[in-house]
């Protein structure tokens, strides 16, 4: 739910009247349970199943005993996703530094982008849903090509 959030252009948070104002009659900050999963199920930015969306409901209710009206506070939503998105940056520049060491261990070999195309096509015939193993990777680079790429990238 927070990568389908972080990637739609016309949402920003989940407290904001963008999301459950038009939805969720005194918007107050806070959601009854099944506002909450119809919202997110109505809304196209969302492709979440009832099934997951009542999953991260049930995670999010912090139901008061004496409190029977279920309500989903946004607040800590928005806190748990602004979380997410500093880990998402902090992985991101991690993984963005992983691949330009191994272009600059490939760009050293491979000379035309023939080349760079012919691996990509090899590397993809070894993919299963856009994921390949280390050792089918390695391969593909280190023994068919002669790209030496240090164990710890791998790691």
């Amino acid at each position: 739910m927070f990568e389908e959030m972080r990637v739609a252009e016309e949402l920003t948070d989940f407290t904001s009247d963008q999301l459950f104002d038009d939805d969720v009659k005194g918007f107050d900050g806070s959601v009854h349970k099944d506002e909450f999963i119809y919202t997110i199920l109505n809304k196209e930015e969302f492709t979440l199943t009832r099934g997951e969306v009542s999953n991260v409901c049930n995670l999010l209710l912090n139901i008061n005993v004496k409190d029977e009206k279920a309500k989903i506070d946004l607040e800590q939503l928005q806190y748990s996703y602004s979380s997410y998105l500093k880990y998402y940056e902090l992985i991101e520049a991690r993984v963005i530094d992983l691949l330009e060491k191994f272009k600059l261990s490939i760009a050293k070999k491979l000379e035309t982008q023939e080349e760079v195309d012919n691996l990509v096509s090899a590397i993809d015939l070894h993919s299963d849903n856009s994921k390949v193993t280390i050792k089918d990777l390695k391969i593909e680079l280190e023994d068919r090509r002669g790209i030496v790429i240090r164990d710890t990238l791998y790691d």
